[in-house]
Parts: structure tokens; C-alpha cells; sequence
């Protein structure tokens, strides 16, 4: 696990809440690049066999 000063917890909520936001807002990227790994990935084991 990571050591974290108690200091910094407060930020990195705020980090992970902006990255929630961000998540949010461009999902539809996100999903897409997601879609293209698992394709790349089926084809990759499609042409293994």
C-alpha cells in the first residue's frame, strides 16, 4: 500500500473526485478505447490458434 500523509488525504479525495468527473464526462472515449483492447485482444488470440 501506498504511505499517504494525513495531510495530502484531503487532496487526493479531491483528485479522485475530479477524475470521477472526468471519468463522467468522457465515458463514451473511454468505452470505446476499452472496446478496441478487447477486439485487439480476441483477434490476437483468434490468430494465435
Amino acid at each position: 500500500m501506498l504511505r499517504t500523509p494525513r495531510a495530502l488525504v484531503p487532496f487526493v479525495l479531491i483528485g479522485l473526485l475530479v477524475l470521477a468527473g472526468a471519468v463522467d464526462r468522457f465515458r463514451p472515449v473511454i468505452l470505446a478505447a476499452l472496446a478496441g483492447l478487447v477486439t485487439a485482444l480476441v483477434v490476437a488470440r483468434l490468430r494465435r490458434r
